[in-house]
């Protein structure tokens, strides 16, 4: 039996529900770190750095729990949205980072990327 065709549309819409709220998250990721700053305002680079950190630390520690949980069953499809997409949307801010902050967003970019331990996922 074949589901109306009101149902197969409502199925498609939800199945692009999580690319948009994927989406809006990382701008608003990117957004908090454009305009975090220290509070005394000598090293803000350093302050985005530090938050970017801490915000990778978390989807890294998701990504290999989900991947513990769900096995062979895991889909990987948003985590690569995720840090694909973060890394464009990190370099719409550049304005706002020197040159040096940026070596270290990219550095703790990548840091974060591999900072998952080999043994720890299967496969």
């Amino acid at each position: 039996m074949r589901p109306a065709y009101g149902m197969s549309v409502y199925i498609h819409e939800f199945s692009l529900l999580w690319i948009q709220v994927l989406d809006t998250m990382l701008r608003l990721i990117v957004y908090a770190i454009k305009y975090h700053g220290d509070a005394s305002g000598i090293d803000n680079d350093q302050a985005k750095v530090h938050y970017l950190t801490k915000i990778l630390s978390i989807f890294v520690r998701v990504l290999a729990n989900m991947h513990k949980e769900q096995g062979v069953l895991f889909q990987q499809k948003q985590f690569f949205r995720f840090f694909s997409s973060l890394i464009s949307d990190l370099h719409s801010i550049t304005a706002h980072i020197t040159v040096d902050g940026w070596a270290e967003v990219v550095g703790y970019y990548a840091d974060g990327c591999i900072k998952v331990d080999v043994y720890e996922i299967d496969g």
